[in-house]
C-alpha cells in the first residue's frame, strides 16, 4: 500500500506566513487599539486642567478689568430681539477655567451630608469629570456658598455680563464676532450638534451626542473652556429683557425672578452658542443640558 506525503504548497505557505504575521501584529497594535478607544469613548485625558491642587476647589483665571460691548450687532445671524448692544465696564474678577464637574460637586454633597442636599442624575453618561447637569441655579448657589467656607473666598456664579465678557475673551483690535472662535465654530473646536447649518459654515455629523469631560477642546484666548457648548451655564443674574442693568448684577435676596443661563449645549445648534445668546429659566429649573461655574471677586 503507497502512503501518501501531503506537500504543502507554495500558496499555502504564503498564506500562513501572512496569518502568523497578522497575529504577531495583532499583539503589537492592539493595545493602543484599545487605549485609543477608550480615550474616545471617555474624552478624559491624562491630567486635567481645571481642579486645585487641594483637589476640589476650581481653578480660576483672573480677567482684567475694561469695556466692552454687550449684546450682538444688528447684523449677526440668529440675532434675537433681546441681544441689544451695548456698553459694559467690569472690575477685574477670576472665573474658573472650567465647568464644575460631577466630582467638584460630590465632594460638596459628601460634606454637606444632609439628605436634602440635590445629587444630580448623570443620564448614564458617566460622572467624574464631566460637568455636573441636572443642577437648579438654587443648588448652585448653595454650592458656591459651601466653596466659600471652605475656602475663605467669596465664590458666586457669574453675573451674565461677567460671563460674556469672559466668553468673547476679546483682545485688543478683535472685530466682534458670534464666537470667540470668528464666524463659524466647529466640532474640532467645542461640543454641540454640528449637523444644524449656521452663516454658511460647514456642518458636521461628528459630534458626542453628550456631555464630555471638561477641558478636552481647545481654550478660548483667556484659557477658558467650554464657554460655547458642553453644558447651558447658569448665571447669577436675573433675566432682564431690555438690558437695563440686571445683566451687570446677581439676583437680590428674595428675588424669585427668572435666572440667565448662557453658552448653548451639547444638544443643540451653532445659533444657541453664539456669544450673544441668551436663554433663562426659574430658579428650581433642572436638566440634562443645564451646569454652571463659577466667579469670585478680586481681593
Amino acid at each position: 500500500m503507497q502512503v501518501m506525503h501531503w506537500r504543502p504548497g507554495v500558496a499555502f505557505c504564503l498564506s500562513l506566513i501572512v496569518l502568523l504575521i497578522s497575529v504577531y501584529l495583532s499583539f503589537l497594535i492592539l493595545p493602543n487599539r484599545i487605549e485609543r478607544l477608550y480615550a474616545a469613548q471617555t474624552k478624559i485625558k491624562p491630567s486635567q486642567p481645571c481642579v486645585s491642587a487641594d483637589g476640589f476647589s476650581p481653578e480660576m483665571a483672573v480677567l482684567p478689568s475694561g469695556a466692552f460691548l454687550m449684546g450682538s450687532p444688528a447684523n449677526e445671524e440668529s440675532r434675537a430681539v433681546n441681544e441689544r448692544q451695548h456698553e459694559v465696564e467690569l472690575a477685574a474678577f477670576a472665573i474658573s477655567r472650567c465647568e464644575i464637574t460631577f466630582d467638584q460637586y460630590q465632594q460638596y454633597v459628601n460634606d454637606i451630608n444632609d439628605s436634602d442636599v440635590e445629587v444630580p442624575f448623570d443620564v448614564g453618561w458617566g460622572r467624574g469629570t464631566r460637568p455636573v447637569i441636572n443642577v437648579s441655579w438654587n443648588s448652585a448657589v448653595d454650592y458656591t456658598e459651601w466653596l466659600s467656607q471652605k475656602t475663605g473666598e467669596e465664590y458666586r456664579l457669574p453675573t451674565e455680563a461677567e460671563w460674556e465678557y469672559a466668553a468673547r475673551a476679546m483682545q485688543e483690535g478683535d472685530a466682534i464676532t458670534p464666537f470667540n472662535t470668528g464666524n463659524c465654530i466647529s466640532v474640532d473646536q467645542v461640543n454641540f450638534d454640528g449637523s444644524f447649518q449656521y452663516a454658511g459654515c460647514p456642518t458636521s455629523s461628528d459630534s458626542p451626542n453628550q456631555t464630555v469631560a471638561v477641558g478636552q477642546y481647545p481654550p478660548n484666548q483667556w484659557g477658558l473652556y467650554d464657554m460655547h457648548g458642553n453644558v447651558w451655564e447658569w448665571t447669577c443674574s436675573t433675566y432682564d429683557e431690555g438690558y437695563q442693568g440686571g445683566e451687570a448684577v446677581c439676583a437680590a435676596v428674595g428675588d424669585e425672578g427668572r435666572r440667565v443661563l448662557r453658552g448653548g449645549s451639547w444638544n443643540l445648534g451653532p445659533h444657541r452658542l453664539r456669544s450673544a445668546d441668551r436663554y433663562f429659566n426659574v430658579p428650581t429649573f433642572r436638566f440634562y443640558s443645564v451646569g454652571f461655574r463659577v466667579a469670585r471677586a478680586i481681593r
